[in-house]
């Protein structure tokens, strides 16, 4: 019902569909309770299978009708090579373009032709493939080179480790003090403590190097002494609270992810991601999803828990469904992905390559036969572009400050608690019998140094602060190129943190989180 702007009488407007339609429409009305309001319009969405009213109608007609509804819409259906949903909204809004035609004056836009220009390129079938591939290399500059190189190196080699880490060194040596002595290094720092981070591992001595602490025992232990050395440990030791998680967290990934928020507001102030959306579209029907899908995934390249909540926006089960796998399975958050291109950035073309050929050919593949096997429809595209436009300072600002928060917030403490889970595993010589007992996969079957078994074990817990372990690995020479490309294949299509495996449980629920968990 809409309202005469001459007369100021409201007045009925219908979108007149096919005969075929308009009789299917009439047939369903027909079956709907006499009382019933907005009949055409539950028509209708019956007819288009709605789902959103196919509960609703569940509760108000009875098993038999609904059967008959199935049946209209068959028939309806049999006529038409796309769904039956499409060919309505198609009607409708060939209806509106004509009002449209009525009362709006079309004209040249103005504003900056360069942006209208690049507007135009970023959904050409071939320039906006080369937009993509820029956005792309900016990324790997930016996040991979500019962040993970000289934000880390400073962050890391300077701040903590000429200053926090000598320093709370010092501080707990006079607090809890133990008969030991630090393997020192020659420094021009008022803190002499090692500065280097080599991992040496050697479980049930009286040794221990990691993350900028070592030290030798220098005498026998009293029971108050020892408890006084796990105090110690606890705070700055290889597994400490300062000198791992703050270290990884603050020197390692927050520049990381601090520059990847700052390249992602940007993208999204600009309105470039829904043209990614419709360059995707081809891509993502290989998988039975639309260009849609990208808008989660990309979501997902902040937070796959997040983005989890985000595949509400997909039409149909079956879509959301295997969105929620593929970001469970490939699609690397933030802090994760700013680590991996850290260490794709140090290593060949040829390396990065076969990382990103080796987890393109298997997200093809999931998503293809997850496609094949299960039941459903994928939707059509539909999607306003917003005009492309210089991003904003003050939201850019604004976006990443709360993303920022949210990670000090969110991920931070859980950094803390997978190094308190690594510290009581090696004071009670558990550590150890993990890493002997995941050898045959770790060593033999990957090919990898036994430490990059601590990185997994913390994958489990969080799939950033794994990849900040095998980065801290490839820094010290621990990994050749090889041994690097297996480890990013690997933490790449890990198992998802816990906090994500809670949301699919939430969105999918418990039998299809333990499923695809299981399967990746």
């Amino acid at each position: 019902i809409a309202e005469d702007s001459l007369s100021g009488r409201p007045f009925a407007f219908h979108v007149r569909y096919s005969d075929d339609i308009e009789r299917g429409v009439d047939e369903v009305g027909a079956l709907l309770p006499p009382d019933m309001r907005g009949r055409r319009g539950v028509s209708l969405m019956a007819l288009a299978g709605d789902e959103t009213v196919a509960e609703w109608l569940s509760e108000r007609v009875s098993d038999d009708v609904l059967r008959q509804f199935d049946e209209i819409r068959e028939r309806l259906q049999s006529a038409y090579s796309v769904g039956l949903g499409s060919v309505i909204n198609m009607r409708r809004l060939a209806e509106i373009d004509r009002l449209l035609s009525g009362v709006m004056t079309r004209r040249q836009a103005t504003g900056n032709p360069f942006l209208r220009a690049l507007s135009a390129w970023s959904t050409h079938p071939v320039k906006g493939l080369v937009v993509v591939a820029a956005v792309l290399y900016v990324t790997l500059w930016f996040v991979g080179l500019l962040g993970a190189g000289t934000g880390v190196d400073y962050l890391e080699t300077i701040a903590f480790g000429r200053y926090v880490n000598p320093a709370a060194i010092w501080v707990v040596d006079h607090v809890a003090p133990f008969p030991h002595e630090h393997v020192v290094e020659e420094s021009e720092y008022t803190f002499a403590v090692p500065l280097t981070l080599a991992h040496e591992y050697a479980f049930g001595t009286s040794v221990a190097s990691v993350a900028g602490t070592g030290y030798v025992i220098t005498g026998e232990l009293s029971a108050a002494q020892t408890v006084l050395r796990h105090v110690h440990d606890f705070i700055v030791g290889p597994y400490g609270l300062i000198t791992m998680a703050l270290s990884y967290g603050f020197a390692i990934v927050l520049p990381i992810v601090f520059t990847f928020f700052i390249l992602f507001s940007i993208l999204e102030d600009s309105g470039y991601l829904p043209r990614l959306a419709v360059m995707t579209n081809r891509f993502f029907r290989i998988m039975g999803l639309n260009g849609r899908a990208v808008l989660p995934m990309v979501l997902g390249l902040g937070c796959d828990t997040m983005a989890t909540m985000t595949a509400r926006i997909l039409e149909t089960k079956k879509e959301r469904t295997i969105t929620t796998l593929l970001l469970a399975l490939g699609v690397p958050c933030s802090a994760q992905l700013g680590v991996i291109m850290a260490m794709v950035a140090s290593i060949s073309l040829v390396g990065a390559l076969w990382w990103t050929g080796i987890v393109t050919v298997v997200m093809l593949s999931v998503g293809w036969l997850a496609a094949k096997v299960l039941p459903g429809e994928t939707g059509d595209l539909v999607l306003e572009l917003p005009p492309l436009r210089v991003p904003q300072i003050g939201n850019i600002v604004i976006k990443t400050v709360g993303r920022i928060e949210w990670y000090l917030k969110e991920v931070v403490p859980l950094f803390i608690l997978g190094t308190a889970v690594l510290f009581t595993l090696d004071i009670t010589h558990s550590l150890g019998a993990v890493q002997r007992f995941a050898a045959p996969v770790v060593q033999q079957w990957l090919g990898l140094p036994v430490q990059a078994t601590d990185a997994f074990l913390l994958g489990f817990l969080r799939r950033d602060y794994g990849a900040a372990g095998l980065l801290i690995l490839q820094q010290n020479g621990l990994m050749n190129e090889v041994q690097v490309v297996v480890s990013l294949v690997t933490i790449t299509l890990f198992v998802p943190c816990i906090a994500n495996v809670f949301m699919i449980a939430k969105e999918r629920g418990i039998r299809t989180a333990v499923w695809m968990t299981g399967f990746i």
